[in-house]
């Protein structure tokens, strides 16, 4: 029986209720093993790619001879109900410098059970001059497009479903979606949430409460997360506490220079505050109505507000 595996949920529960008919699943030689036995389980074919993906890299190589153990080296799962579609997932993710850029993602994103308008503006949005433009004013995340795609995909201060928030690791789908009130990939993780709620009533009630907490995009991928946040009106948000998020994978593996330090200074404002005032040129943080910190903003993406909802 499948376990409650917040970073794969929407994978293999997706496959189960039909919603795709393959899935991809990145991981690193040392976690495969107990990952392997739990597809056995399920009654789920897989094949291991050939190939390993460095984690700060979109390239690939093929030379596997020399591989020395390392955490940044990461192996595709292909996986589904049938062996035949794990091969043509396998062969279809090995010949992606075949393909022209569109060929390869409306065919990898049929296999995967991606809504086709998030495909398509997946495509659109990653040669957009707005979208490279903008690109250049978080340099954090230039070394991996998707992390910046999803602040790209959202306005500052917009309410986001929950369902869908997947600004922090786990979350509970893999694709990116066109926009943050996405219907048709809102649909799919509704009949995944069902069944999670039936099946793992306990873990899931633990994993929403994660989903529900709204955000700030501090800079160098660092997040502050909102406790309990209400709208108090006129952009002013209360909060009864709030916690940093850092991905520390990233401290060894990216070729840019992080100032964590930075980011960490603007959370210990918030850690003193109990609500704060967002707008586009600033944000004010309070203490019992009284401002004790007012943090500029640089850029638009600076202190950038995420309302989950």
């Amino acid at each position: 029986m499948i376990g409650f595996f917040p970073g794969f949920i929407n994978e293999i529960i997706g496959l189960k209720l039909n919603i795709r008919r393959a899935s991809i699943i990145y991981l690193r030689k040392d976690q495969m093993i107990f990952f392997l036995r739990l597809l056995k389980s399920e009654n789920l074919f897989y094949e291991v790619s050939d190939f390993y993906r460095s984690f700060n890299s979109l390239g690939y190589t093929k030379d596997v001879s020399e591989i020395k153990p390392s955490n940044s080296q990461i192996y595709s799962i292909y996986i589904s109900k049938d062996m035949e579609t794990v091969k043509e997932l396998k062969t279809l993710d090995c010949a992606r410098n075949t393909l022209t850029s569109e060929d390869f993602f409306l065919k990898m994103g049929a296999l995967l059970g991606y809504p086709k308008c998030c495909t398509m503006s997946y495509i659109a949005k990653l040669d957009s001059p707005d979208f490279l433009n903008d690109s250049k004013l978080c340099p954090e995340l230039s070394d991996d497009v998707e992390p910046f795609l999803r602040l790209f995909n959202v306005r500052n201060g917009e309410k986001v479903n929950y369902l869908l928030n997947d600004f922090l690791f786990p979350h509970l789908r893999q694709h990116i979606v066109c926009n943050y009130a996405c219907e048709e990939s809102i649909k799919q993780l509704v009949k995944i949430t069902d069944y999670l709620k039936k099946k793992f009533p306990i873990e899931y009630s633990s994993f929403e409460y994660l989903l529900k907490q709204s955000l700030m995009y501090v800079g160098n991928r660092c997040f502050v997360s909102f406790i309990d946040l209400k709208e108090m009106g006129n952009s002013i948000y209360s909060y009864s506490m709030c916690t940093f998020n850092f991905n520390k994978l990233f401290e060894q593996n990216s070729q840019n220079g992080f100032k964590i330090d930075e980011s960490y200074q603007i959370f210990k404002h918030f850690l003193e505050g109990d609500s704060f005032e967002n707008s586009s040129n600033s944000v004010k943080i309070f203490k019992d109505k009284k401002l004790i910190h007012e943090q500029f903003k640089r850029h638009k993406y600076d202190c950038f507000f995420i309302h989950v909802i």
